[in-house]
């Protein structure tokens, strides 16, 4: 999983992969492992981030949209879905984030899902409106192998997108 070199490496043998490929949606934007999860209240919950390294440290910021999408399909479960969240703080000290869901009718499917450990999650936009300017959080781009596109996102300030948020698509419309 992890390879640290201090001085040098020699490698007698470098194969190189000459085929890549991705299965999934790929967000550059901010992300996250989360490791755990608490109910802090009734739809409300603090998500605890993996640290890479002891520098590691959330880049979430209050106000991020998160889109957490649960799979468990490739190990013999049965779950499918994504669940969506608004940042209301960050503990940086703790590298935790608190979170509230977005309601049903305030997301994609008309159903929402509590946060689930072990599962990336991802910045889509951010919910705040700038009186002046642009918000540069609520834009994203977007590389989908799911979705058959590759996207980006602007001013997107809810989870259920509009037709002003596509500012370029390449490949299949939405």
């Amino acid at each position: 999983g992890r390879m640290e070199v201090r001085q040098s490496l020699t490698v007698l043998d470098l194969i190189i992969n000459e085929l890549q490929g991705i299965a999934a949606d790929y967000l550059f934007s901010d992300v996250g492992k989360v490791v755990s999860v608490t109910q802090d209240s009734e739809n409300t919950y603090v998500l605890y981030l993996d640290k890479k390294t002891d520098h590691d440290l959330t880049t979430l910021a209050e106000g991020d949209i998160i889109q957490q999408i649960v799979n468990s399909l490739p190990t013999g479960g049965t779950d499918y879905y994504s669940s969506w969240f608004r940042v209301v703080s960050v503990n940086q000290a703790a590298n935790s984030i608190t979170v509230v869901m977005y309601a049903d009718s305030e997301v994609a499917g008309g159903k929402n899902f509590p946060p689930v450990a072990g599962y990336n999650i991802a910045r889509r936009g951010n919910a705040i409106v700038p009186d002046e300017g642009m918000n540069e959080r609520s834009q994203v781009w977007m590389l989908s192998s799911r979705e058959g596109r590759i996207q980006f996102l602007q001013n997107v300030y809810k989870p259920i997108l509009e037709d002003y948020n596509y500012a370029l698509t390449l490949g299949k419309l939405p």
